[in-house]
């Protein structure tokens, strides 16, 4: 039953059909049909169409539009509120943020260091961490990208991104892996990671136990759970 109301969720979207119609007529969530949706692309005709109705019953230019900035600026001054409960970031801050990065997201191994995201930001603290709380070098630090791409002029573009971003030199550069997706959520996945997955390597064991033996001690915890 799902599956055949997914396949006319699909078609009547690709006629052009509205969200909160297609609602209507098939009786599925909206959350559901926006996600079933949403790598139909409407032709500018149906936009067109859809902006002028919306307008004409007051969905989005007034009522929803209003809404829409409404909450905007809340979220804009609720982040402006966040950034003042942060206190200077000291080196003693870095060590617990990179201990709790690495946690949450790191490899768990005995020997290395390895630390894999897609955010930049994320991945650009955690290379101060290494750099500020550790003293390491370029030489000390590998890093592998995993990409949606087999093209070779966009995979040295991602390649170069990081490596720009992270402060890195060629040399330290690993073998990319590229990615061949679904020919249906190719388009999804590349929109959502453009510059795919970068992992961060470091195989020194010393400071691999150090961090294991400082997350420990900064959750209080009974057992190092870190060591299996």
């Amino acid at each position: 039953m799902k599956y055949e109301q997914k396949n006319q969720v699909i078609e009547l979207r690709r006629q052009g059909m509205s969200l909160r119609d297609i609602a209507k007529v098939v009786r599925v969530s909206r959350s559901s049909i926006s996600k079933w949706t949403r790598d139909i692309e409407l032709t500018p005709e149906q936009v067109e169409y859809l902006n002028s109705r919306n307008a004409a019953n007051g969905y989005q230019t007034l009522g929803g539009q209003r809404m829409k900035e409404k909450h905007l600026n809340l979220r804009l001054k609720w982040r402006e509120e966040g950034k003042k409960l942060v206190p200077p970031i000291t080196s003693d801050h870095l060590f617990i943020i990179g201990c709790m990065l690495f946690w949450a997201e790191g490899s768990k191994e005995r020997t290395s260091l390895r630390f894999c995201n897609s955010d930049v930001g994320m991945m650009q603290l955690w290379m101060r961490f290494l750099r500020e709380c550790f003293n390491l070098t370029n030489e000390e630090i590998s890093v592998t990208i995993h990409c949606h791409t087999i093209a070779s002029e966009e995979i040295r573009g991602i390649e170069n991104y990081w490596l720009e971003k992270l402060s890195l030199p060629i040399d330290s550069l690993r073998k990319t892996y590229s990615v061949v997706n679904h020919p249906r959520s190719k388009e999804y996945r590349k929109n959502k990671h453009p510059f795919g997955v970068c992992r961060i390597s470091v195989h020194k064991t010393e400071i691999t136990q150090k961090i294991f033996g400082a997350i420990t001690e900064i959750g209080q915890l009974h057992n190092d759970i870190c060591l299996n």
